[in-house]
Parts: structure tokens; C-alpha cells; sequence
């Protein structure tokens, strides 16, 4: 009947934006304004009760503490990214030798051309 039709639509509640159902938001707005993007609910209809229900899915979106880390690592690699850009060829053989006694003329040639 109609008790176990509520049941079943409540038990799909949780799932149903599967992996987006972990991720934080700021606020319930928010919450509510990504899901509709996702193409979760329209605008018009009733938003659903606990949507950031955490589920045993291996693929998740991260929750508040992973985003924080994975944010942090982000910008660590960025900033090391940079100061190797800004830095760049220290320590990888391009600096000239302190007493450097020979010098490599590149424009000459010690090729014979033959005449024919």
C-alpha cells in the first residue's frame, strides 16, 4: 500500500545524488541551489531531508576536513610550481662555471668543405 511506497521513496532519498550526498556546503542554500544544478530537483519542488548523509560509497565527494586538506596540498604544489618557475635552472647544471678557463666559441667551424 501506500506505507511501504513512503518507505521506499524515503530509503532512495539518501542515495540519491550518490556521491555529491557527502560533500559540505556553507549553507542549506547553497546545498539546495548545487543540487538543482546538478539537475538533482527543480525549483519548484520540496527539498529533501538530510542531504548530506554520509553513505559507505567508494567513490565520495569530500567532506569538509578533506577539502581543507586537499586544498592545502593544492596550493603547497602551486607555490612550489612557482618558485621553480621564478627560480628556474638554479641547481639544474644552467649556472656557468666559477673559473671557467675554456671557452666554447659556437659560431666557428673546423669543417673541411670540399670543392667539387
Amino acid at each position: 500500500g501506500s506505507l511501504s511506497q513512503v518507505t521506499i521513496t524515503e530509503s532512495r532519498k539518501d542515495t540519491k545524488f550518490g556521491q555529491w550526498t557527502t560533500a559540505a556546503f556553507q549553507s542549506p542554500e547553497e546545498e539546495r541551489k548545487f543540487f538543482r544544478l546538478m539537475g538533482g530537483f527543480k525549483k519548484g519542488s520540496v527539498p529533501m531531508q538530510n542531504l548530506s548523509a554520509t553513505t559507505n560509497k567508494p567513490n565520495m565527494a569530500l567532506n569538509r576536513e578533506g577539502q581543507e586538506k586537499l586544498q592545502q596540498a593544492l596550493k603547497m604544489e602551486f607555490d612550489k610550481a612557482m618558485d621553480l618557475k621564478q627560480h628556474k635552472g638554479i641547481g639544474l647544471g644552467f649556472q656557468p662555471a666559477a673559473n671557467k678557463k675554456v671557452y666554447i666559441d659556437k659560431y666557428t667551424s673546423r669543417s673541411i668543405k670540399f670543392e667539387d
